[in-house]
């Protein structure tokens, strides 16, 4: 009896902490961020959970791969005295940070049950709409949550950087589409905060992630799936003109060249250029000291930095991700890979215009594909057709959905 018991309270702990830790990835505004300090306590109380299989052999070597690529740049950067430019511990700092990173996408891959998945997105989302509500708030003015504005007009959260907190929503955005699709209204609610949040992180990058997501996410179930996505993108230009009128420029001056987009271009253009010169990158970390901007790019960041080698693994591990995930969406049913698919694809749209190597979401996104769960929708074509999970009994909907 003790030992059940036991077990009954390792499990609920198990489940607290998922549902902590998805919470946690909305409070990144510090280093260590919450999500930082909250991992290791999850992945400790619930070790026993993870499992990692043959089927993840060739994903784990490209992160292997990848991360020995940043650490062969690193030495050969301080072998050719960059750290002159770029001070040393700088290069060590960026590529451990990475290596951080990477990490993570290795832990999420290991998860193999379906509750813990669930609390986690569940974490996620409700740490998504809570920020999203509370800025809107302070957006309209309501006193002592001026924190959660940068440079007073744009929805920043506990995030650090307004475009990172926009495209942070897309995810659970879609989440939200997803289960409104099913005809559950207060999903829809849920959706109408987090894009009102989302318009007023005044991030065009963040913008154009959801659009690409959203067209990505319909297009695996067209038929299905285009009345609600033209619904949905209908709605966004309207509630977009309408901010647009109510706030003036604010908004519409978004959509224009900015004057800082000129040096971004141009910095993007002698970056590519000197990666081609050097096509054993500069050293992680390395970009600000040389060319005295940051690339606003990642395929352009790690090909300067890291070399074409270190970028063709990266590129290789998230087609890969992506390849599963979209496997698993439309031949298992799984409505989470479906979702994880299109929020990766907005990522790397997004990844054109700003530097997206260090956000924890997109390498989590990049193990869950691999997870160990996939559920079926009641209503998916493989269900249809008697396909293998016809008759499985997994719940509908996301993880734990019933």
């Amino acid at each position: 009896m003790w030992q059940s018991l036991e077990q009954k309270v390792d499990f609920k702990m198990k489940l607290l902490a998922s549902l902590i830790l998805g919470l946690s990835l909305s409070v990144v505004r510090w280093e260590p961020s919450f999500f930082d300090l909250v991992l290791p306590i999850a992945i400790l109380l619930g070790y026993r959970y993870f499992s990692w299989s043959p089927g993840h052999v060739l994903a784990l070597v490209l992160i292997g791969l990848f991360m020995l690529s940043q650490l062969l740049s690193l030495f050969l950067a301080l072998g050719r005295d960059f750290d002159e430019v770029v001070p040393w511990d700088r290069m060590v700092f960026y590529m451990l940070v990475t290596f951080y990173v990477s990490l993570i996408s290795v832990v999420f891959m290991g998860l193999k049950e379906k509750v813990s998945i669930y609390y986690f997105l569940a974490g996620y989302f409700v740490g998504a709409l809570l920020f999203s509500l509370l800025g809107i708030f302070a957006f309209l003015g309501m006193p002592g949550l001026e924190s959660l504005l940068w440079g007073g007009s744009r929805l920043v959260g506990l995030f650090k950087d307004p475009n990172v907190f926009g495209a942070f929503l897309v995810p659970a955005l879609l989440f939200s589409l997803a289960e409104s699709s099913r005809r559950k209204p207060l999903w829809l609610l849920g959706f109408l905060l987090l894009l009102a949040a989302l318009l007023l992180s005044l991030s065009r990058g963040a913008w154009v992630n959801f659009l690409v997501a959203l067209v990505a996410w319909t297009f695996l179930r067209p038929k299905a799936r285009w009345p609600l996505t033209l619904l949905m993108f209908s709605l966004f230009i309207a509630t977009f003109l309408y901010a647009t009128l109510l706030l003036g420029d604010t908004f519409s001056s978004r959509l224009g060249f900015q004057p800082y987009d000129r040096d971004r271009f141009s910095k993007q253009v002698e970056a590519l250029v000197a990666s081609w010169e050097d096509p054993i990158g500069k050293g992680p970390g390395s970009a600000e000291y040389f060319l005295e901007y940051a690339t606003h790019n990642s395929y352009v960041r790690l090909a300067f930095e890291t070399g074409w080698v270190s970028l063709c693994f990266w590129l290789a591990f998230v087609g890969l991700s992506m390849a599963y995930a979209l496997r698993c969406g439309l031949k298992q049913g799984s409505l989470l890979h479906e979702i994880i698919f299109a929020s990766l694809a907005g990522i790397l749209a997004e990844s054109f215009v700003i530097d997206t190597l260090h956000w924890r979401h997109m390498w989590i996104m990049l193990g869950l594909a691999w997870s160990g769960y996939a559920c079926a929708l009641s209503d998916h074509p493989s269900r249809a057709r008697g396909g293998p999970d016809a008759s499985s009994g997994a719940p509908e909907g996301l993880p734990g959905q019933g």
